[in-house]
Parts: C-alpha cells; sequence; structure tokens
C-alpha cells in the first residue's frame, strides 16, 4: 500500500482542494438542493443567504485536469484504509496504480467544486473503494446539485421579495382609509392567485 500512502501524502502538502465553507453556508446549500417548487408554503432562505450562496457559486471553476487530478485522487484514496480495498476473485493482487489512473482519467474531466462535494458525500452506498462509473455517477450528480442549487437560490429571492410586496400592500390598507373597490379585487385575486398555484403544485 506504498502507493496510496504516497498519493494520501501530496493532499497534506496542496493547497489546491480547500472546499472550507462557513456551516451557514453549507446549510443553506443543504436546503436549496432540495426538489420541489417555491410557494408561499415554502420555508424560505434568507435573501442574504441566498445572495452569498450564489456569489459562492457564481464563480467558474475549470475542469481539474490532468495535472490536477492525482491529487484530487488521492484526496479520495487517503479516507480508505487497505481493509476497504476489494480483492479480486482471481487471487491476483489489486493494482493500485491501475486504479488511480483510471479514476483519475475520469476525474480530470469535472469540475473541482463536483469533485470535492463527491469526496465529501461518498454516495456510494458500501465501504469499498468506489468503481469508476460510481465516480463519474456521483460527480454528475453533483453538476446537477449545483444547477438546483443555483436556481432555487433566486427562487427564494424571487418568493422573499414577492412575501415582502404582499405585506407592504396590506399594511398599507390597513393603516389607510380601508381598500377601494379596485384595492378590494385585487386582494381577492391575489388569494385566488395564491391558492391556484398552492393546488397545481399539490396536483
Amino acid at each position: 500500500m506504498n502507493n496510496q500512502t504516497n498519493l494520501a501524502a501530496t493532499v497534506q502538502t496542496s493547497q489546491a482542494f480547500s472546499g472550507i465553507k462557513p456551516d451557514y453556508i453549507a446549510k443553506a446549500e443543504t436546503e436549496l438542493a432540495k426538489p420541489g417548487a417555491v410557494n408561499e408554503i415554502t420555508r424560505l432562505v434568507p435573501p442574504a443567504v441566498c445572495d452569498q450562496v450564489l456569489s459562492r457559486l457564481a464563480v467558474e471553476t475549470p475542469e481539474i485536469g490532468k495535472e490536477r487530478a492525482p491529487q484530487a485522487v488521492a484526496l479520495l484514496l487517503s479516507g480508505y484504509p487497505q481493509a476497504t480495498l476489494r480483492t479480486r476473485d482471481d487471487g491476483q493482487a489489486f493494482d493500485f496504480q491501475s486504479y488511480a489512473r483510471t479514476i483519475g482519467k475520469t476525474i480530470a474531466k469535472f469540475p473541482e467544486y463536483a469533485v470535492l462535494g463527491m469526496i465529501e458525500c461518498k454516495p456510494w452506498a458500501h465501504p469499498h473503494l468506489p468503481s469508476e462509473p460510481e465516480i463519474k455517477t456521483a460527480l454528475t450528480d453533483e453538476v446537477t446539485r449545483r444547477a438546483v442549487i443555483i436556481s432555487n437560490a433566486k427562487a427564494h429571492k424571487r418568493e422573499s421579495i414577492r412575501r415582502d410586496n404582499e405585506a407592504a400592500e396590506a399594511e398599507r390598507i390597513a393603516n389607510g382609509r380601508g381598500a377601494t373597490e379596485a384595492e378590494r379585487k385585487l386582494q381577492i385575486s391575489n388569494i385566488l392567485a395564491r391558492f391556484n398555484r398552492m393546488d397545481g403544485e399539490a396536483a
């Protein structure tokens, strides 16, 4: 296992993969990654936090590339002791170098954020080193997850603005001379539209 030890040691001196983010940002991203439409009953992430999430994810991250792929492989493999290596059915020794090259070629094609997310989550449901197809699926899922977070962060901001405007309008009418006929019709229209949207999501 000297090969694994050497690769893992690279991580200790490399600054290429920090991936550090505040806990509240991590929690917000977890909430924003949930599927489903954003509407009146959605528990919103505060707009200021959405802005921070969007600012963080707006940074373009290029593919890891073949130069940095060994570092990413090292970071992945450093979490697996020797006992978790799969043994070959024919009794031959595990070809660690070949395995590292194979997954390195796949990892090299994906951006850093996807690689970090995959390494952090380890979505495969077993304690062994993941296969190349499992790694590719996990990386693709991270790309999709990022797109969902961005979309939902924008939707949360829009819904927050809509709620604020609706509350301000209700307060204006309540503190004024009372609603005019036109304002009452607008209120009824807004209420009906709200229920229609909720019914549509329930269907």
